[in-house]
């Protein structure tokens, strides 16, 4: 069986992690191989390749893509650049699989859409929190019919202080970079909500976010971690050499990429938010409810679905006092009737979630899709859509369209 050819644009932690590793020497090293890298930083490429095989290292993108002639071009960059290079790979000629967000604007991903359209080749968008067995559960359960058409949803999603002060050190922390965690976090919520309510289209956001406890906010600060002069009174320290991976791909690496991977989360140019409120409209009228909190005291999701026949509840923490290992979804009908599905995450990265998707994506591409869990770039844009509109009216001050390009 001849395997599929991949190449790979960005090899941190989620494109080594999540695709050079399985593919070069992982569960899906039989169907795939991993023929370049490329990263702006060779320096990490060069590891990169020595720690999976000696895998080629290109000093220029189209260069690799013209050299390899893969089958797959795998996006995992930071957000901001990834409409360039999935772009430049459509009008190459080949296929695109994206790490989440697509792209972090609207703008960038109409014109990925036009790319598409233009060049006849496509954009697969890995949003794993469709392949999460209590998220496919509770597919199932809303196609069911049992709450019937769905009319609202409402969706809270909690960060920890360990996992959410993550994302306000590392590139994240720019809106530049990511247009903020609606983006980069919240596309998977978005898609999420998107999908079980049946892929209906948002039209207008009308949202408020703030910055309420890093940055500025912060009772001291310093550049990085490493070498603070508050690292012993700090709740927050990260000692990022004890990480083996850490260590190796950012913090020796830093003079070469000028990237601190350890940054203060108190740093005063911090400009995303940690408080984000929105209410979203479809086009077919049905709303949503959401919110993001990125310094919660403990994390989890709870979701409530109403629909025309009965409604549907859904509530999950990984962490805190309150930390569950089993899920309940439990529907209620208009009759007063009640059914419960118990479930669970499974072992695995993301819950098992990941395994099962880049097998659907690169061994067994989904032929009937019964859940419809391949994310193509509409439910991309569709997804990012959301956060951009809410950054857009956060700023404003008023309720943002779709279809404008504020």
């Amino acid at each position: 069986m001849n395997k599929k050819k991949c190449v790979i644009v960005g090899v941190g932690g989620r494109g080594t992690g999540s695709y050079v590793v399985p593919i070069a020497k992982g569960h899906l090293s039989d169907v795939c191989e991993m023929c370049g890298i490329y990263d702006a930083v060779k320096a990490r490429a060069e590891l990169c390749s020595r720690e999976n095989g000696n895998i080629p290292v290109f000093d220029d993108f189209e260069a690799m893509l013209d050299t390899v002639k893969p089958d797959f071009v795998i996006v995992t960059t930071k957000d901001s650049d990834h409409h360039d290079y999935i772009i430049r790979s459509l009008e190459k000629g080949y296929d695109v699989v994206s790490e989440k967000p697509m792209t972090n604007s609207r703008k960038k991903a109409m014109a990925i859409l036009e790319a598409e359209k233009r060049t006849g080749h496509k954009v697969r968008v890995t949003f794993n929190m469709r392949y999460m067995k209590p998220i496919m559960d509770l597919k199932r359960a809303m196609m069911s019919g049992t709450i019937g058409e769905v009319k609202h949803v409402d969706f809270e999603w909690l960060l920890d202080r360990r996992h959410g002060a993550d994302y306000f050190r590392r590139w994240h922390r720019y809106l530049d970079n990511t247009n903020s965690l609606l983006l980069h976090k919240s596309t998977h919520h978005f898609d999420f909500c998107n999908w079980i309510i049946g892929n209906k289209v948002p039209e207008s956001v009308f949202a408020r976010c703030t910055l309420d406890f890093y940055g500025k906010n912060g009772p001291f600060r310093g550049e990085a971690c490493h070498n603070c002069e508050h690292a012993s009174e700090c709740k927050y320290y990260f000692d990022i050499t004890k990480d083996d991976f850490t260590n190796k791909y950012y913090h020796e690496l830093r003079e070469e990429s000028g990237y601190k991977r350890d940054g203060c989360i108190f740093a005063e140019d911090i400009d995303i938010f940690d408080r984000m409120a929105l209410n979203v409209r479809y086009k077919d009228g049905t709303t949503m409810n959401y919110s993001l909190i990125a310094y919660a005291p403990d994390e989890g999701c709870r979701i409530r679905v109403v629909g025309d026949k009965g409604r549907l509840d859904f509530e999950y923490l990984s962490s805190g006092p309150k930390k569950t290992d089993k899920i309940l979804i439990t529907m209620i009908d208009v009759d007063g009737n009640i059914t419960t599905t118990e479930t669970a995450f499974e072992l695995g990265d993301h819950g098992g979630a990941d395994d099962r998707m880049r097998d659907d994506i690169f061994r067994n591409p989904s032929v009937d899709d019964p859940l419809g869990q391949i994310a193509d770039s509409f439910a991309g844009y569709t997804s990012l859509a959301i956060g951009d509109m809410a950054v857009a009216s956060s700023k404003l001050g008023r309720e943002v369209f779709i279809d404008e390009l504020t």
